[in-house]
């Protein structure tokens, strides 16, 4: 299964994502909502990380509030 990250904005009571998705109509997908505004305020506190691996920690199940 291949996972992808797609920021998205929540407008009408809808997600609309950023940019395309390889998908198929109607395929089921599992979405995790993560606030931007986190990963974004604990940018730059510690210098020299590559900021893929920031993102993935950030973002990862290992820390995720939603998997205590």
């Amino acid at each position: 299964m291949e996972t992808k990250t797609v920021e998205a904005v929540y407008q009408n009571g809808n997600l609309r994502l950023l940019e395309p998705v390889d998908l198929q109509e109607n395929e089921h997908v599992l979405v995790k909502v993560i606030k931007h505004s986190a990963v974004l305020s604990s940018q730059g506190i510690i210098s020299g990380l590559d900021t893929d691996l920031v993102r993935e920690v950030a973002e990862g199940d290992e820390f995720s509030i939603f998997n205590p």
